[in-house]
């Protein structure tokens, strides 16, 4: 005997955290998923697969890097390629700008990312936090440190 199947076309609250399975009583279970891992959540409630991955450049990289992705919008997506005291920004495998940062090889992985709309924000235990901020068009960028109003 099978269980009771529910048909869900609504995904805008995105992937849910493990803690709220089948906390039917909140809104954003109906609208929620247990996992989208590589899946994209569309605007308008659905899914649709994440894009594969595209050869960028024929260049050989000569140190460490880490590839971060920063989505402006559903049409307007950048590659960060964070590499030792700079990070490249490319959009369709274009080099749009170049910033200068505090971090070393050793510091890439442990840098903490999370991004929303035009800003990235960069947190490390060894340095201030940080913000990549998208100025206006593909080629305006700025990476500065982030002041804090305690007015």
């Amino acid at each position: 005997m099978g269980g009771i199947e529910t048909l869900k076309s609504n995904f805008t609250s995105g992937e849910l955290a493990p803690e709220l399975h089948a906390r039917t009583d909140i809104s954003k279970f109906t609208s929620g998923v247990a996992k989208a891992t590589n899946m994209i959540i569309m605007s308008y409630g659905g899914l649709r697969r994440r894009p594969g991955l595209a050869k960028v450049t024929d260049s050989k990289v000569t140190t460490a890097a880490r590839l971060v992705p920063f989505v402006f919008n559903q049409e307007q997506d950048y590659l960060i390629v964070m590499k030792p005291l700079s990070i490249d920004v490319l959009k369709d495998g274009v080099l749009q700008s170049t910033e200068v940062t505090p971090y070393l090889e050793a510091e890439l992985y442990d840098i903490e990312v999370i991004q929303s709309a035009d800003t990235m924000i960069f947190a490390h235990q060894n340095h201030p936090p940080k913000q990549l901020q998208r100025q206006g068009s593909d080629t305006a960028w700025g990476f500065a440190s982030i002041v804090f109003d305690y007015t």
